[in-house]
C-alpha cells in the first residue's frame, strides 16, 4: 500500500515557540470545542441538491426541493456523484443502513435547520452513516446521527482477496455533527481509509446494551487508517477509548480535543491489532502506530490510562492537560505492550523514540496509580513497552494528598519523582508542583506556565517568547 512521505522526527533537542498563557485562553478552547452552529448555519449551498423531508416520498419524489424523498435511505441510493443530500428540520428514523457509494457526495441539514438520523432499531451490524467503497471525498457535517451498530463507518478492499488492491474510502470529512448512541465504536476507520479529518463534533455514548465488564466501544476507532486528523472535538461518555490510532496508522494528529469519562484510555498512540490488518510492505516490523501526535488536549476522568502508547514509533504526546485519569488501570502516561492475537509471526516491537513533554497530570488524592509506568511483561518470552531513551522534559507533575511514584516494570523500579528522574536520565525542566487548574484545566501556578492544553501555539496568544528545549 503506497505511503506518503513522513513528516521529519521529532529531534532531540527542540525549538519551539509558545505563546504566554492569557487568563482567558482556556475558555477560548472550551468555545471552539464541537459543533460550530453558527458554521452550519452560514452555509451557502450550491451544486446538484437532493432534499429529504418528513413531508416528502420515496416513491413520487424525484429529490427536488418541490419533491423531496422521505428517506435518507433513498436519497443515498439515488445519488450520483458531487451531490449535496440536503436533509430539512425533524428525526428520519430510519430502518436500513444509509450508504453511499459514489465519490464527492455531502450530507448534511439545510442550513438554520437540525436533522436527526435515527439508526437505533438496527439489531445487526449495520452502521448509520456508511461510507462504502467508492465515496471517496465525501462528507457529513451538520447533522446527529444515533444509533447503529456504528454510527459512522467506513468500508475497504483490504480484506477482498486482492493484495495489490486494498485501498479503502478516503479523503472523507466529518464536521460540526452529533454521534452518539452506537452499539460498538461511534465513528469506525478500516485500514486503507487514509486522510479522513473528523473535526468539531460531539462524540459519545458508545456501546449502549454492553456492560462496562465485556465492552469493546470506542469513540473513534481508527484500524491502520493513515493522515487521520481529529481535531476540536467533544468526545465524552464512552465506555472504553475515546481515540486510538493503531494497526500501523501512520502521520495520524489528535489534538484540541476535550476527551472526558471513558471507561478506558483517553487517547492510545498505538494499542492491539490483529496481524491481518498491518501493511508488512510499509510497516515490517508490526508498529502499531508510526509518527501519530497528541497535542493540546483536555483529557480528564478515564478508566485507563490519559494518554497511552503501545508499540508506537516516534509518536509524540506534548501540551496536554490530564486530569485524574488511570481511575482502575495503567496510569496517566502509559506506555504498554501489544500482543496481536498471540500470533507466532507477529512483531509485537516495543515503544521506540517517544516523546512526551509539557503535559500537566494532576491526579486527586482517591488515586493512587503511577503517574508514569513503563509496562513489561514474561510472557512470549518477555516483551518490554519501550527500547532505548524515553524523550521526556517540560511536565508539571502533581499528585494530591499522597507521595506520587513512578514505576518501570522492565527493572521493577518504583520510587519518587527524584529516583524517577535519575532512572530514566530525563525530565529536564520537569517539576512535581500543584498546577492549580481551575475547572477549564488552566493552570494557575506560573511554574507550570506553557504546559498543558492551554499553552497555545504562537500567534494565537498576545505574546510569545522562544524557549529551547533539551534533555
Amino acid at each position: 500500500m503506497n505511503k506518503t512521505a513522513p513528516h521529519p522526527v521529532l529531534a532531540l533537542a527542540l525549538v519551539i515557540v509558545l505563546a504566554a498563557v492569557p487568563g482567558s485562553s482556556a475558555a477560548s478552547f472550551l468555545s471552539e470545542i464541537g459543533v460550530q452552529p453558527h458554521v452550519c448555519n452560514a452555509a451557502v449551498l450550491s451544486g446538484n441538491l437532493r432534499h429529504v423531508a418528513l413531508s416528502g416520498n420515496d416513491t413520487t419524489g424525484n429529490g427536488s426541493a418541490a419533491a423531496p424523498y422521505r428517506t435518507l435511505f433513498r436519497a443515498a441510493e439515488t445519488a450520483q456523484p458531487g451531490d449535496t443530500i440536503v436533509v430539512r428540520q425533524g428525526t428520519y428514523v430510519e430502518p436500513q443502513e444509509i450508504r453511499i457509494r459514489v465519490a464527492n457526495v455531502a450530507i448534511r441539514s439545510f442550513p438554520g435547520e437540525w436533522a436527526v438520523v435515527d439508526r437505533r432499531s438496527e439489531t445487526d451490524e449495520g452502521s448509520g452513516i456508511y461510507f462504502y467503497v467508492g465515496a471517496d471525498g465525501g462528507s457529513l457535517e451538520c447533522i446527529e446521527v444515533v444509533g447503529g451498530f456504528y454510527a459512522v463507518s467506513t468500508e475497504t478492499k483490504w480484506d477482498w482477496g486482492d493484495p495489490d488492491d486494498r485501498a479503502g474510502v478516503s479523503r472523507l470529512r466529518i464536521a460540526n455533527t452529533k454521534l452518539h448512541g452506537s452499539q460498538r465504536d461511534v465513528v469506525k476507520i478500516k485500514p486503507g481509509c487514509d486522510d479522513i479529518s473528523i473535526e468539531h463534533n460531539e462524540i459519545y455514548d458508545s456501546g449502549v446494551g454492553l456492560s462496562q465488564d465485556d465492552c469493546n466501544a470506542e469513540g473513534i476507532d481508527n484500524v491502520n487508517g493513515d493522515r487521520n486528523r481529529v481535531a476540536y472535538n467533544h468526545i465524552h461518555d464512552i465506555c472504553s477509548t475515546g481515540v486510538y490510532h493503531k494497526g500501523g496508522a501512520t502521520d495520524g494528529v489528535v489534538e484540541y480535543n476535550l476527551i472526558e469519562n471513558t471507561g478506558g484510555a483517553g487517547i492510545l498512540l498505538g494499542f492491539d491489532t490483529s496481524p491481518e490488518y498491518f501493511d508488512l510492505t510499509a510497516n515490517p516490523d508490526y508498529y502499531e502506530n508510526i509518527r501519530g501526535i497528541a497535542r493540546y488536549n483536555l483529557v480528564r476522568n478515564t478508566g485507563a490510562s490519559g494518554i497511552g502508547f503501545y508499540a508506537s514509533r516516534d509518536a509524540a504526546a506534548h501540551n496536554n492537560t490530564i486530569i485524574n485519569a488511570a481511575k482502575s488501570y495503567h496510569s496517566p502516561i502509559y506506555f504498554g505492550i501489544t500482543f496481536q492475537d498471540w500470533d507466532p509471526a507477529a512483531g509485537r516491537p516495543p515503544n521506540r523514540n517517544p516523546a512526551s513533554y509539557r503535559n500537566i497530570v494532576s491526579q486527586s488524592a482517591t488515586l493512587a496509580q503511577p503517574l508514569v509506568s513503563i509496562r513489561h511483561s514474561t510472557e512470549l518470552g518477555g516483551l518490554s513497552a519501550l527500547s532505548g531513551t524515553l524523550s521526556t522534559h517540560h511536565i508539571c507533575y502533581w499528585q494530591a494528598g499522597h507521595a506520587a511514584v513512578f514505576a518501570d516494570g522492565r527493572t521493577d523500579f518504583e520510587g519518587t519523582f527524584a529516583q524517577w528522574r535519575t532512572h530514566i536520565g530525563g525530565e529536564a525542566g520537569s517539576l512535581l508542583s500543584d498546577p492549580l487548574l481551575d475547572a477549564d484545566g488552566l493552570p494557575h501556578n506560573t511554574l507550570c506556565t506553557g504546559m498543558g492544553h492551554a499553552a497555545m501555539p504562537a500567534g494565537s496568544g498576545a505574546a510569545a517568547e522562544l524557549l529551547l528545549l533539551g534533555e
